[in-house]
């Protein structure tokens, strides 16, 4: 220490490098220098991207300041979601959203009249099970409900015979039977004194599962 008091300490500090990965670009940086969002990036799987997440998971906002972390490698990446579908005769039963890996539980498509065999993925058994737990796949995926259709399945054919009057019309009832989802046509017989109404009738119709088709066929009385 100087009598005159001219010494002088110097205290000097660096500032830490830290290692970021940002969706593949590696760099050093400076103790928070601020890092710009690159432009979006696109997945080859077709995932929807939803925002950038650290190597612990933690959610990314950009610009992002470089925290004090000279012990690790911090690694930034994008975070996509994937779609998974069920359907069953053309309708969404149940649509799942969300990063690959998400677990979900896998729903039924039981119908009356027919028995539900599973779900499949391009034509082949998907091999899940309903009520059971599954994972979304990287690139999501649609999945088909399969049933087998059961035979000797009711439907009711009623027949319309046009009273004297003119107006109004005397009715019997048949049942008849045939395999869920397969179209049915009733018969329409030549009836002596009478002319098939194909207007009012409905003589062709799907074979539902519960039995509750009901076709119709009108015979008008001739005029003489």
């Amino acid at each position: 220490i100087a009598g005159d008091g001219s010494l002088v300490l110097e205290v000097y500090y660096d500032r830490n490098k830290i290692s970021v990965d940002v969706n593949g670009d590696k760099d050093d940086y400076y103790y928070d220098d601020e890092i710009t969002e690159p432009e979006t990036p696109v997945d080859p799987n077709g995932g929807e991207f939803k925002g950038w997440e650290d190597e612990d998971g933690d959610p990314v906002d950009f610009p992002y300041n470089v925290p004090d972390e000279e012990d690790k490698e911090i690694i930034i990446t994008p975070v996509y979601y994937y779609t998974v579908k069920f359907v069953a005769d053309n309708a969404e039963v149940l649509v799942v959203e969300n990063r690959a890996g998400t677990a979900y539980t896998v729903p039924d498509a039981a119908k009356t009249g027919y028995t539900f065999n599973g779900w499949t993925l391009d034509g082949a058994d998907a091999g899940l099970t309903a009520g059971g737990e599954a994972t979304i796949p990287v690139g999501g995926a649609t999945y088909i409900a399969s049933w087998t259709a059961h035979e000797g399945i009711a439907y009711t054919v009623i027949t319309y015979k046009m009273n004297s009057d003119g107006t109004t019309y005397a009715e019997t009832s048949e049942t008849l039977y045939g395999t869920a989802g397969e179209t049915a046509t009733a018969a329409t017989p030549d009836e002596e004194g009478f002319t098939f109404n194909a207007d009012k009738s409905t003589i062709e119709g799907t074979i539902a599962g519960d039995g509750s088709l009901v076709l119709e066929v009108y015979y008008d009385r001739n005029k003489i």
